[in-house]
């Protein structure tokens, strides 16, 4: 499986965990968030490395 991850499989991930969080569900953007940091990266980007960086401010942040 970890063979076949690319960069644009992250996208409707980072949608999904953007889409948590405006409409106020922290739980599940907290999943989100913790799902796309665990992700494994088969193909290195800087857009990737963007949408892990923005999940670890949601896991770090302490707005509820």
């Amino acid at each position: 499986m970890a063979e076949n991850v690319q960069p644009s499989r992250f996208l409707p991930k980072f949608k999904l965990l953007y889409f948590y969080l405006t409409t106020g569900q922290r739980e599940r953007s907290l999943k989100q968030a913790k799902l796309i940091i665990d992700y494994p990266v088969k193909i290195p980007s800087r857009q990737i490395d963007e949408y892990k960086a923005i999940s670890a401010v949601v896991l770090t942040s302490k707005v509820k």
